[in-house]
């Protein structure tokens, strides 16, 4: 049966998503490919035991104790941001608790209602998250800024997890009875974020539980058996089509999975432990007959930037950690029923550097156009639009795949994508003299960042306003010379500098008083005493008599 007690499989919805501009960790070269080195991490615990919330430095250590407490029963951690959302079914609501430490104030508690049982939640774009009401086969829209719940949205027998992907909202229909302590026909049903209506129900195998999102933006799905009779099978979905495109059998009796970066997937069996397989190519590599061995309880797992596996053993109390060959490198004694487990770096690298960002009108027609020069463990654009730069921002709309134009993907890094975004109609209000824009980017691991805003100007489809920060080009810089380019509203002492990982100033191309317009400089990738400077990520920071603004530059020499 499915329930939200310890004996129960537990795990977490894995959307993965830029964050909070914070200090970016410089690239590395390995075979001539980018890679991004490597920062320290922190694991976060929530124990269905105690209800309280802990803290390991990854991968080995120290563990910090009872950092927080939330309600009965909770069910898995999702971070967005940096904070982490914890539905806790035995107190309809759903916990916030702010890992970073420095959030002020905290978004309020989301409280469902007496009897719903909260289960699993999602994130749709910044403003705007899915949570599952187990007990009334409903889900509801929630704004996690104001905690307001909206109209509830009828779904499956018995929700559990929840996952957004390619601007819908996917829900994992167990249809557990709990009269009958039978099953329905396991479903998945497809929300349109836009119009919160059911666009699609998909058959899967029995008791879907739990979903994640692969690298290549397909949507897996762990359909957990009855335990007896019928047994772990992973359903593979198209989130473009809303289509079941495959499925393949493992074993067992896995209520959890995880995907990580490489594309391989992680399922959690409370006895067997941990069972896995290739994503892409839908091949068991552990299956049933040879699980990973991480002790009893096996429960929510995710990854580090190394390629390690962290897994939370409800049983055993403990943190299980595996090499990226599987092979065991340490296991943290934790509090009591540790039962699901995020990797939260506080100062974790934006997953998106923007090249370029200009929207044109035609009519009452907006078309947003937009290139990016590196992305990492990305995941789509959340589109707001609003009257002026200064909001309010409402969601119009999601982008999730583009045109790779350059480069090669490694380890979740992805050189060069063009997107567009068309929002009809943007200009039928005849008040409206023009209409400000900004791109929301989502990473796999939850986090966001919103980009500076871009207006345009009806009816010609003028573009004024901000640029997008600094726009350095070519980005990355291999040879010669990167042209930086920005725009400047008011007239008055401007300067450019350029910044290492550390923060500290390296060189300065450009400090002068400029005229209002566009304005561009160059820079050849050298320290101001003419020296060459090392390869990796660097800052370059505009200062202007009304604000200051941060981009960065990769030297891919």
């Amino acid at each position: 049966m499915n329930c939200r007690r310890p004996s129960c499989y537990l795990r977490r919805t894995h959307f993965s998503a830029p964050l909070i501009m914070a200090a970016i960790l410089p690239l590395i070269s390995l075979s001539g490919l980018p890679m991004r080195a490597l920062a320290v991490e922190r694991a976060y615990l929530i124990h269905g035991g105690d209800r309280t919330l802990a803290s390991a430095v990854a991968p080995s250590g120290p563990v910090t104790l009872n950092l927080d407490t939330v309600g009965l029963f909770p069910s898995e951690m999702v971070r967005f941001g940096s904070h982490a959302w914890v539905p806790c079914g035995g107190s309809d609501r759903v916990d916030v608790v702010d890992l970073a430490g420095d959030v002020d104030p905290d978004p309020p508690t989301i409280l469902t209602g007496a009897g719903t049982n909260p289960y699993g939640i999602a994130f749709a774009g910044a403003g705007r998250a899915y949570v599952s009401l187990l007990l009334t086969n409903r889900v509801v829209p929630v704004d996690p800024i104001t905690g307001a719940v909206g109209a509830p949205i009828a779904v499956g027998r018995s929700p559990q997890g929840v996952l957004a992907a390619a601007g819908r909202i996917f829900v994992a229909n167990t249809g557990f009875d709990f009269a009958t302590f039978g099953y329905d026909p396991g479903t998945v049903s497809v929300i349109d974020p836009a119009t919160d209506a059911v666009i699609a129900t998909l058959p899967v195998g029995l008791n879907p539980q739990a979903l994640a999102l692969a690298p290549n933006g397909e949507v897996h799905v762990i359909c957990t058996g009855n335990y007896f009779s019928a047994f772990g099978r992973v359903f593979v979905i198209d989130p473009v089509t809303a289509t079941v495109i495959d499925s393949l059998d493992i074993g067992g009796s896995p209520g959890f999975i995880a995907i990580n970066t490489a594309g391989i997937g992680y399922l959690s069996d409370y006895f067997l432990g941990l069972l896995s397989y290739d994503a892409s190519s839908r091949v068991p590599l552990r299956d049933s007959s040879n699980p990973i061995l991480i002790g009893t309880g096996a429960a929510g797992v995710d990854f580090d930037q190394a390629g390690r596996t962290y897994a939370a053993v409800y049983g055993d109390d403990q943190l299980i950690v595996l090499n990226s060959d599987d092979t065991l490198l340490g296991a943290l004694p934790v509090g009591d029923g540790p039962q699901d487990v995020v990797l939260f770096d506080a100062e974790e690298p934006v997953a998106v550097t923007l090249a370029h960002f200009t929207g044109t009108a035609d009519g009452a027609d907006v078309r947003l156009e937009w290139q990016t020069s590196i992305e990492f463990e990305h995941v789509g654009f959340s589109i707001e639009r609003a009257p002026t730069t200064s909001g309010p921002w409402s969601e119009r709309g999601w982008v999730t795949t583009g045109e790779t134009t350059a480069g090669v993907v490694t380890s979740g890094l992805t050189a060069g994508r063009q997107y567009a975004f068309h929002d009809p109609g943007a200009f039928d209000d005849d008040r409206a003299s023009e209409l400000a824009y900004r791109l929301i980017a989502v990473d796999r691991s939850g986090g966001f960042e919103a980009f500076a805003p871009l207006v345009v100007i009806r009816p010609d489809g003028t573009f004024s306003g901000n640029l997008q920060l600094l726009l350095p080009s070519p980005n990355p810089l291999r040879a010669g010379r990167a042209r930086l380019a920005f725009r400047l509203s008011a007239p008055g002492m401007v300067s450019v500098t350029i910044h290492d990982p550390a923060g500290r100033e390296v060189a300065q191309p450009l400090a002068r008083s400029l005229d209002v317009g566009d304005h561009a400089i160059d820079w050849d990738g050298k320290a101001g005493d003419g020296q060459e400077l090392a390869q990796g990520v660097y800052f370059i920071k505009l200062t202007t008599p009304l604000e200051t603004r941060t981009s960065r530059i990769v030297l891919a020499r």
